[in-house]
């Protein structure tokens, strides 16, 4: 497995959330396409796992805290990572293999080489992606709660 920074290459699967396979994600592809040009201007990063066999199988986003809605500074927040699991299609069901782990790794550590303070997310419970109760398996605990999303 390997992790990169998201490059020109491989923007394309990052604008659909690695399901390019799913037709109904190219009516969002425009905007967020403009939402990221807008964003990595302001500190935006994206980084995206491979498997073994070169799969782009996950994604974590993450961007200073002062563009995301908590407050803090020298902070960033997690917005979306996930890991490719749908059984059947695209690239089939990915999880469980540590992507998702060592997407969280590589961010923390990018963030910590760039002297901010932390890293934390809005995770929310029960769901497929950004759950809050893996991010507290990874060691991150709860800080906040608003509207059954939880802030670790």
């Amino acid at each position: 497995m390997h992790i990169i920074d998201l490059d020109n290459e491989h923007e394309d699967i990052y604008l659909v959330c690695l399901c390019e396979w799913n037709k109904s994600m190219e009516e969002v592809k425009g905007i967020k396409k403009n939402w990221y040009n807008k964003m990595k201007g302001r500190g935006l990063k994206v980084k995206i796992a491979f498997t073994d066999e070169n799969i782009p199988g996950g994604m974590i986003e993450y961007m200073p805290a002062e563009y995301f809605s908590v407050e803090g500074s020298d902070l960033y927040i997690v917005s979306c990572i996930m890991v490719h699991g749908y059984e059947g299609k695209g690239r089939g069901n990915l999880r469980g293999k540590g992507l998702g782990k060592a997407l969280l790794k590589a961010a923390e550590e990018d963030v910590r080489a760039m002297g901010k303070k932390g890293l934390a997310a809005w995770g929310l419970v029960d769901e497929e992606c950004m759950d809050s109760p893996w991010f507290e398996k990874q060691g991150y605990k709860k800080a906040d709660e608003k509207g059954g999303r939880y802030l670790v």
